[in-house]
């Protein structure tokens, strides 16, 4: 299956307890603009604010804020 040329994926990202989570944030600005990183849900606050603002993405994601992508605090 191929990506409709000029459509973005959004991609949130639930949890970055895992260590691996950084590189899949990474991962996706080096996509070539296919996708986009649009928010963190993290059962950890703390931690979910802190990676949140290191990538500039809302957290908690809500689906307001993915329609936007990823721009904004609800």
């Amino acid at each position: 299956m191929r990506a409709k040329v000029g459509v973005r994926t959004k991609v949130g990202i639930v949890s970055f307890a895992h260590m691996h989570a950084h590189n899949y944030a990474a991962a996706l600005g080096n996509l070539g603009g296919i996708a986009e990183f649009v928010g963190i849900a993290d059962e950890d606050s703390s931690r979910g604010r802190v990676v949140a603002e290191q990538y500039g993405v809302p957290y908690p994601i809500t689906k307001a804020s993915a329609t936007r992508g990823g721009r904004g605090s609800d």
